[in-house]
């Protein structure tokens, strides 16, 4: 095995490193930026706890079959990542962003920081996804949950403003919202495997432009759900005037609506 440790006051960089027990790198009063540019493999039982960012290359080999603890920013530049079976911790204090040029691959997932956790790059999940603090927000980007995964504990405090893709088979609940309250959509009944994006938008757009025999919409939210591959889904809708207003209408008059031609349908 080679080994080539070296670490300054704010960086530490690595070409290759087992790890079988616990590693920690923190130098007291500074931010480290841990640089993997070689193979770096995170064994079972073992946990990387690094107080800073962490810098995947391109050349990099990380695989994570342990648990990978991180305060600060995750780039990743690693093309043909492999997922491992271990966990990724993101517990910052201050927001963490995750970037870089290829899409990031973790098994399992903890997000547990109340300043929040922001995707430029796509960060796919496996396993299981556990919201414990903060919100997840997205522009353009996904949290992207697996055939297999699924999530647990998401709350008006701790969910996804932005994009979720599900891929598979599996009925899903989007943990979406708008980081005040959690507003989740499902789809249910796929017949075979199928890709689906949701997100949540308040206010709603263009709610005065109607087709008959619809006469108003709710101007106060809307989700967009997006069908990307597979079977057709039923979608149910929800509403909680305690979270968010809903209009006064008699339950035979309802109906749902979706946006098509620069009118509501």
């Amino acid at each position: 095995m080679k080994l080539r440790l070296h670490i300054n006051i704010l960086t530490a960089s690595f070409q290759t490193l087992f790890l079988c027990s616990l590693f920690q790198l923190n130098v007291q009063g500074q931010t480290i930026t841990v640089s993997n540019a070689g193979i770096f493999y995170v064994d079972s039982g073992a946990t990387v706890a690094v107080k800073g960012h962490w810098v995947n290359k391109s050349s990099a080999d990380l695989v994570n079959n342990g648990n990978l603890w991180l305060t600060g920013n995750l780039l990743n530049d690693e093309s043909n990542m492999r997922t491992g079976i271990g966990t990724l911790q993101l517990s910052g204090t201050s927001l963490q962003t995750l970037s870089g040029a290829a899409p990031f691959f973790t098994f399992h997932l903890t997000t547990d920081n109340p300043a929040g956790i922001k995707l430029l790059n796509n960060l796919n999940v496996s396993g299981q996804h556990r919201f414990v603090k903060g919100i997840i927000s997205t522009t353009d980007r996904l949290l992207i949950y697996g055939p297999q995964s699924s999530y647990t504990d998401a709350t008006d405090q701790r969910h996804v403003n932005g994009w979720v893709r599900k891929q598979g088979t599996v009925n899903m609940i989007f943990p979406v919202g708008d980081s005040t309250v959690l507003r989740p959509i499902t789809i249910n009944q796929l017949a075979q495997y199928s890709e689906f994006d949701a997100r949540y938008y308040r206010p709603t757009s263009n709610h005065t432009r109607v087709t008959y025999p619809l006469v108003s919409v709710n101007a106060n939210e809307y989700w967009v759900v997006n069908k990307n591959a597979g079977t057709n889904a039923q979608v149910v809708l929800n509403w909680d005037n305690a979270r968010v207003v809903f209009p006064f209408t008699t339950l035979t008059d309802m109906r749902g609506s979706y946006y098509s031609t620069d009118s509501w349908v």
